[in-house]
């Protein structure tokens, strides 16, 4: 029993750091934009459909426009409201 109980802790032992690799590799999707004295960072990436959503100064924008697709955008409705 004892040598089952050791096993699974092992084993899960072992998904635990694999968890914890190394994240060198992994590509950044958030671009910083220096042309102006205030910088602009792109939240993420997401789907186009969508608006993204930035940070500038360390705080995130809002707009009326938050999750209004493009779609949506055609709809005469919704740029009035703006």
């Amino acid at each position: 029993m004892k040598k089952i109980i050791l096993g699974i802790s092992i084993i899960l032992s072992g998904f635990m750091l694999s968890a914890c690799g190394s994240v060198d590799n992994l590509s950044s999707d958030t671009s910083n934009s220096s042309s102006s004295s205030t910088k602009t960072q792109l939240t993420g990436q997401t789907n186009t459909d969508y608006y993204q959503g930035v940070i500038k100064n360390g705080r995130y924008q809002t707009s009326k426009s938050r999750g209004v697709s493009v779609s949506q955008e055609s709809n005469q409705f919704n740029i009035k409201g703006f």
